[in-house]
């Protein structure tokens, strides 16, 4: 048999993968067609790709009947509305929306029950919450005043499919636990703009995703938790917050969980986490990056990043990373710490499932742009970091001071210094200026070697 040429298996190969992905889509279409028609009643059929959280990644199909519970009042029709609407029952939405372009502006929708019967389809699919948006709608939301005392409740719930929320000019209060400001559940993009949010209850984030919320794009105002185990924000998607005011007044101020990502940009952000969640060997801390291994978790590098205004600790870390590699940006921020703690890279007691004990260490990439940062950079045994300090960064005090950290790298630029408070132990140090460093009366050591 004649043997194929080379320029021929490329295109036969290439045909094969585009014949593939096209089959996926028709498919991946189809079955979210299935769940429109579905969504006005109690239950619809939920299939998508889904990755695992195995270290090496595994993605297949799968597909699971999940209940939104009942609705009230449902909108299918494109318009813009200014009415009221009541929910007077368990397990029900005051108000869903499964058209494509809806405008609500200064409505009013009650909730005058809460409960739900089961914890799962209200966390994760809004079987319970004020509003439902679902099923490829655009919704927005302006002049609202929402306030409730219901426990198990989500004001506005993005979920599934191409959805889009925008939501302006708002006050959001919640009073219970389990009560979250914005959350985006396997929806695509929440816009929020010029709002003020603030829960009291404990796992009450101000702003939350779950379960692969695609963006979440936040502009202007304030943000608060009173809660414990209540971050201002917790993140399972791409959450941009801008121009606000964040303050976790009994919690985190920011839970990242792998593979996904929060940058904050002229923020000021506080918090006051006061005790941990189930035993004396867990951190405390202000910004937490780390891996839950919950089943629907995906693999990847969490990303955190934060540009102008101000973080301020009143306990304890102010970073700390566990069970995940991360990628951190900080520029030009002005950090007030309540200990000597600045990073604390670090595997965790796995009290809580994340991962195991001496295995669930990771490594952390750290950029420093005009950033001014002092105290201590902790790195454990089983934990790494690369530190880049570009464009005037000043670093005083030490890195890896007790030699724990397996693989510490450290690279300075021209203009930037750094100026030991303590010896100092990195395996790899790239710096062309000698000048930049000063030593004082302590020693760093490079590669197990005094550097001089």
């Amino acid at each position: 048999m004649k043997k194929m040429d080379k320029n021929k298996k490329l295109i036969f190969v290439s045909s094969g993968v585009l014949v593939f992905i096209v089959i996926i889509f028709v498919v991946f279409v189809n079955q979210n067609s299935i769940l429109i028609t579905q969504n006005n009643t109690s239950t619809g059929t939920q299939d998508r790709w889904f990755g695992s959280w195995w270290p090496w990644g595994m993605w297949f199909w799968w597909s699971q009947t999940v209940e939104n519970g009942t609705s009230a009042n449902t909108i299918s029709e494109s318009w813009t509305y200014w009415e009221t609407y009541i929910s007077s029952w368990d397990d029900e939405n005051a108000l869903r929306v499964t058209s494509w372009i809806v405008v609500l502006d200064w409505v009013t929708i009650e909730k005058l029950s809460w409960k739900t019967s089961n914890t799962e389809n209200w966390d994760f699919y809004g079987s319970n919450a004020w509003l439902l948006v679902s099923s490829w709608a655009h919704v927005t939301i302006s002049n609202s005043n929402v306030t409730t005392d219901a426990q198990n409740w989500n004001w506005i719930f993005s979920y599934w499919g191409w959805t889009v929320v925008t939501i302006n000019n708002t006050k959001i209060t919640t009073k219970k636990d389990n009560s979250w400001g914005i959350q985006t559940t396997w929806g695509w993009i929440t816009y929020a703009s010029n709002l003020i949010v603030e829960t009291s209850g404990n796992s009450s984030a101000a702003i939350r995703s779950d379960r692969g919320g695609w963006t979440v794009v936040v502009d202007w105002w304030t943000y608060t938790s009173n809660g414990s185990g209540s971050p201002a924000i917790y993140s399972t998607a791409d959450i941009k917050v801008s121009n606000a005011i964040l303050s976790a007044n009994w919690s985190e101020a920011v839970v990242v969980e792998w593979k996904n990502s929060v940058s904050l940009t002229d923020v000021n952000l506080t918090w006051n986490m006061q005790w941990t969640y189930k035993d004396d060997s867990e951190n405390i801390h202000n910004v937490m990056i780390y891996q839950s291994m919950s089943w629907d978790a995906s693999v990847g590098t969490a990303s955190f990043s934060v540009k102008w205004w101000s973080i301020t600790a009143l306990q304890w870390d102010m970073f700390y990373i566990t069970n995940t590699s991360c990628n951190i940006s900080l520029e030009d921020v002005n950090m007030t710490l309540a200990n000597q703690n600045l990073f604390t890279i670090s595997w965790n007691s796995s009290s809580r499932e994340w991962w195991t004990q001496g295995a669930n260490g990771w490594k952390v990439l750290l950029k420093t742009v005009k950033q001014t940062m002092n105290w201590y950079i902790l790195v454990d045994e089983i934990s790494g970091l690369n530190m880049s300090m570009t464009d005037w960064s000043n670093f005083v005090w030490a890195i890896n001071k007790d030699n724990d950290g397996w693989d510490v790298s450290l690279t300075i630029d021209d203009s930037s210094s750094w100026t030991l408070t303590a010896d100092s132990y990195v395996t790899e140090l790239n710096v062309s200026n000698a000048k930049n460093i000063n030593t004082a009366w302590f020693t760093l050591y490079v590669n197990w070697k005094a550097w001089n």
